[in-house]
């Protein structure tokens, strides 16, 4: 990532999609450096919006994130029913001068 706009993300999972174990969804062997000097944007977005949106057990392996204003963000909004972002199998991450892992219900 080399453009110092970029806010956005650079794999993005949506709980509409409904990820869970049997769909086996794995993020694997993948470096991501923003070399921008700018410290924007985010590593990896999981995010649920909406009742019965979920991102369950996705397998994350040999993943480098670096220099990303969000290493990792979890996020969900607040809603009556359920929605679900949780678990993992398996993590192997590195992320240097990024945030680590932030969690968000808004």
């Amino acid at each position: 990532m080399t453009d110092p706009s970029f806010t956005s993300s650079v794999i993005y999972l949506h709980g509409s999609q409904q990820l869970e174990t049997g769909n086996k969804t794995t993020i694997s062997n993948i470096s991501m450096i923003n070399t921008s000097g700018a410290y924007n944007g985010k590593g990896i977005y999981f995010y649920c919006q909406k009742a019965w949106d979920f991102i369950s057990f996705v397998n994350v392996s040999f993943v480098h994130l670096r220099n990303f204003d969000r290493g990792v963000l979890l996020q969900t909004e607040k809603s009556p029913t359920s929605i679900h972002l949780h678990g993992s199998t398996r993590i192997a991450l590195t992320i240097y001068r990024s945030t680590a892992v932030s969690m968000e219900l808004t």
